[in-house]
């Protein structure tokens, strides 16, 4: 859990900085790419933790690990993108790959809990 939490902080702390240091200008998926990690990390592992502890398998929770960061990262490049007034094709990879990683890491608790019936 202190893993996350200092990747949420430090996603804040790049949003903001880099509000800051590029010319007083803000993008909003950059001050705001720490929500993914809070969301998806912080707020139901403490949910999960608190009242019940499920059994995930390893690559399960690898694989949702990384979705996680892929689309804070895409977040950021996106944020970096619209801060210098361009845009890019690898915006649109970044929430693929997480979506497609959420999908197997999904994927892989379900047919993983099959097997144990």
């Amino acid at each position: 859990m202190k893993v996350y939490t200092a990747v949420m902080l430090s996603f804040l702390a790049l949003g903001l900085l880099g509000g800051l240091l590029i010319h007083g200008t803000y993008s909003f998926f950059m001050t705001y790419a720490f929500a993914i990690p809070l969301l998806c990390w912080i707020v139901p592992g403490i949910m999960l933790y608190s009242r019940l502890p499920l059994k995930f398998p390893e690559i399960s929770i690898v694989s949702y690990d990384a979705a996680i960061i892929t689309c804070s990262l895409g977040l950021l490049i996106t944020g970096l993108m619209r801060k210098f007034g361009t845009k890019s094709v690898f915006e649109i990879v970044f929430y693929a790959l997480g979506i497609i990683l959420l999908g197997i890491s999904v994927g892989i608790y379900y047919m993983n809990s099959d097997h144990e019936d």
